[in-house]
């Protein structure tokens, strides 16, 4: 529907498809973790959702866990294997790598489930929404909790942000200047016409009056 009004009246960005990166030490739940990557991987075929852990037993029995609820959330579904096919389980060793790889990641939802998460919450840069701790899955968002939930997807928190009262103030740029200020900035003005080859530009503003007294 954004797509076909876009142009016309503004939108605020089309976003989509959903994604979730949990971020996780070896205190995580391989249970919910599971349960809260598949409940974001059950939007469609395009959903991602990714495990980033220290710990290679919570990425096991991760694992073991997705496959099974798959099998028992999905019961032979299509979206079963689409599911399995959305999963991704990311082993690094030092949860430092795991901040540096979701920055790069920028996802839509994070999820931070370690010891500290504080401290690791700081040191995000991209996300569009950052859940802290084991208490605070995606669903509260996506539902319930008050957060804007029209994010940025597919990289774009590297630089964009949640849909808020901001974007729905427009502005107008309002310029004033006299002949002193025309004249200090004359040899500027005539510089980026040439190179743009758009004379008329500069006659502009050359050709104005005025003396340097004004």
């Amino acid at each position: 529907a954004k797509m076909e009004i876009f142009g016309e009246v503004g939108v605020d960005f089309v976003a989509g498809p959903t994604e979730i990166v949990v971020l996780a030490d070896e205190r995580a739940r391989p249970e919910l973790v599971a349960l809260d990557m598949l409940s974001q991987v059950e939007h469609g075929s395009h959903a991602r959702a990714i495990l980033i852990t220290t710990s290679e037993k919570l990425l096991s029995e991760t694992a073991t866990e997705l496959k099974g609820k798959i099998r028992e959330l999905f019961q032979d579904e299509p979206r079963g294997s689409e599911a399995e096919k959305s999963c991704y389980l990311v082993k690094v060793e030092e949860l430092e790598e795991g901040v540096e790889l979701v920055n790069l990641l920028a996802p839509e939802h994070l999820e931070i489930i370690t010891e500290d998460f504080t401290g690791l919450v700081s040191k995000i840069k991209n996300a569009g929404a950052i859940f802290l701790g084991s208490e605070s899955p995606v669903c509260l968002g996506d539902y319930v909790m008050g957060t804007n939930h029209i994010l940025p997807t597919q990289g774009n928190a590297r630089f964009a942000s949640p849909l808020g009262v901001y974007d729905f103030i427009k502005c107008t740029n309002i310029v004033f200047s006299n002949y002193k200020s025309n004249r200090k900035l004359e040899r500027l003005v005539e510089i980026i016409s040439e190179a743009e080859g758009l004379p008329i530009h500069y006659q502009s503003l050359k050709r104005r009056g005025g003396s340097a007294s004004e």
